[in-house]
């Protein structure tokens, strides 16, 4: 059985520019003014959680959560099927059309009934954001 996303959100998903030069070759953060590239077409597909990680205690799997004030889970297929790989330095630019720039964190692959089924996407609200 193949699970579903059960309340899906319409995100807009900001690639950050990876050329060389915008990426630190020892840390892998970004380095210097950022510029993030709206995925083209739809927006993604996600179901968005909002939690304050840092008050939250561990899970049953032990997993260091990073500080962040929530996350999206996408279908790893999804992700796939439109081209996207999340990493640390993209931006969350919109969920269901409200602006909320909210800067990508971390990323961990999540699983269910053993199969590696979703991609976490953990969010850090900007300054400005609307979170």
């Amino acid at each position: 059985m193949r699970p579903r996303i059960i309340h899906p959100s319409r995100i807009g998903y900001g690639l950050l520019d990876r050329t060389e030069g915008t990426i630190d070759p020892v840390l892998k953060t970004p380095i210097g003014a950022k510029e993030w590239t709206e995925v083209p077409g739809r927006p993604l597909r996600g179901q968005v959680a909002y939690s304050r990680q840092s008050e939250r205690t561990p899970g049953r799997d032990n997993r260091d959560y990073p500080e962040s004030d929530g996350y999206v889970i996408f279908e790893k297929g999804h992700l796939e099927s439109r081209g996207v790989a999340p990493v640390v330095g993209d931006r969350i630019l919109t969920i269901d059309g409200s602006t909320v720039d909210a800067d990508v964190v971390q990323v961990q692959d999540g699983t269910v009934y053993s199969q590696p089924w979703w991609t976490f996407v953990f969010f850090k609200a900007t300054q400005d954001a609307g979170l």
